[in-house]
């Protein structure tokens, strides 16, 4: 794996913000008894964290970034083989992009994520296609799509 480092510097002092990262994260035991855990809709990694910050934000609570902070993440350690990983990765965003937007996106920002699928589906497949120069990825961006679309959960458009 990759080891990253991620610094807080967008602020000087403590900022609130729309969304954290899931590496590393503090949430008060009063948040989680309200809002609940990660969604078991997002089984896979991917959008688990945004899906919680968005019941979170719709719950009233704040979500702060704290400067000077250092976490190191050690990425994809426990997926082993990167070319597995970026296989089933597209799987993954793809489908659960789609979940995430139908669940959680007002039906003007959902027309809008439609308009932008195919700007999705190319970011999907740029890790992939730049270092194999194929498009070995598509076919899982493609089921991920039709999951994320023909899932039958609860969602705002509804």
């Amino acid at each position: 794996g990759v080891l990253n480092s991620w610094r807080v510097t967008t602020a000087d002092r403590i900022s609130e913000v729309t969304c954290i990262d899931g590496c590393f994260c503090l949430i008060k035991r009063k948040v989680l008894e309200k809002v609940g855990l990660f969604d078991h809709v997002f089984p896979y990694g991917h959008y688990e964290v945004p899906s919680l910050c968005q019941r979170v934000a719709n719950a009233g609570f704040r979500m702060v970034a704290v400067p000077d902070t250092s976490v190191w993440h050690k990425v994809g350690k426990s997926t082993g083989d990167q070319r597995a990983y970026e296989l089933a990765s597209a799987f993954r965003v793809s489908r659960n992009c789609v979940i995430f937007a139908r669940r959680h996106l007002s039906l003007p920002h959902y027309l809008l994520f439609l308009t932008m699928l195919p700007v999705h589906i190319l970011a999907w497949l740029a890790p992939s296609t730049w270092r194999t120069r194929s498009l070995r990825g598509l076919p899982n961006i493609l089921r991920g799509l039709r999951e994320g679309f023909t899932w039958q959960g609860r969602n705002n458009l509804a």
